[in-house]
């Protein structure tokens, strides 16, 4: 059986603005697919975009993130490119949708979740994200699994995040390397690591108070950690729990924020005490 927990995080600054709502009463909802997946998978996206028009009487408008112009080009594009390049491109595509120019409840699964936390920090020309929901969101300390032994996108990455996750090479060009910690060096991934240090406020020099602002106009941030988590390593950092330095245990994320800014500080508080309620 699939089983999750849950932390749910009110943010400050609750807007009551309600234009972004449908003459059905909903608002239009954005999905971010995970690794290894699709846009329009009838297995996967495909069918939650169906399940939830059907529970919302088919009153709602759902847009399923696409990278690319085909399916197969879709899952490779989950595995092969630059995150940041990502993320502004889909900025930019979503600007272009007239149904959500009045902002949008956004949904992200595996690094789909991260990469719409990225679009919530950075987009301030797009249209706004109300809720966000993510579900097994990624910080990863190994190479993520593979669900699929045949998919030979998803091995090669393993197999050139082990080579050598920070070498300039991998990191320009595998997603998954460019979301890599390695809680053993710190240091040298503050250094080489192109993108998640950077959406998490982690280095000093760039720190962008921009995120922070951004990241409260959220209602809500809904953070699902599965229980039975194969692919994301730990599967704490869905909740950004992470490894102690040695990688010998767990902190939680309380005892990660006094360690690492491994969430940005303006969250620190509210996303510690609905954590805490969490047994």
């Amino acid at each position: 059986m699939l089983a999750w927990l849950v932390a749910c995080v009110s943010t400050p600054f609750l807007s009551t603005s309600v234009g972004a709502i449908s003459a059905g009463g909903h608002r239009p909802i954005v999905l971010w697919h995970g690794m290894g997946d699709s846009c329009c998978n009838p297995d996967s996206m495909g069918y939650l975009s169906t399940l939830l028009s059907a529970n919302l009487n088919n009153t709602v408008f759902i847009h399923s993130v696409r990278l690319t112009a085909t399916e197969d080009d879709d899952k490779k594009a989950g595995f092969f490119g630059i995150a940041s390049e990502q993320v502004d491109s889909v900025c930019k595509s979503l600007a272009e949708i007239a149904e959500l120019r009045n902002g949008f409840n956004a949904i992200g699964f595996s690094q789909g979740g991260l990469f719409l936390r990225a679009y919530v920090e950075r987009c301030v020309e797009g249209p706004r994200v109300f809720n966000l929901i993510t579900y097994g969101t990624v910080c990863v300390a190994d190479a993520p699994g593979c669900e699929d032994a045949s998919d030979t996108n998803c091995a090669l990455m393993r197999n050139l995040i082990r080579s050598g996750a920070y070498w300039s090479w991998v990191q320009n060009r595998v997603i998954q390397a460019q979301y890599f910690k390695d809680p053993t060096n710190i240091a040298r991934y503050l250094e080489k690591n192109i993108f998640l240090p950077y959406i998490n406020n982690e280095i000093k020099s760039h720190r962008n108070e921009k995120y922070a602002t951004s990241l409260k106009t959220l209602n809500k941030l809904v953070l699902i950690r599965f229980e039975d988590e194969k692919t994301v390593v730990p599967a704490e950092s869905s909740w950004f729990g992470f490894y102690n330095d040695d990688k010998s245990e767990i902190m939680k994320i309380d005892e990660a924020l006094l360690n690492n800014t491994i969430i940005p500080t303006y969250l620190a508080n509210t996303v510690v005490d609905a954590a805490s309620e969490l047994k």
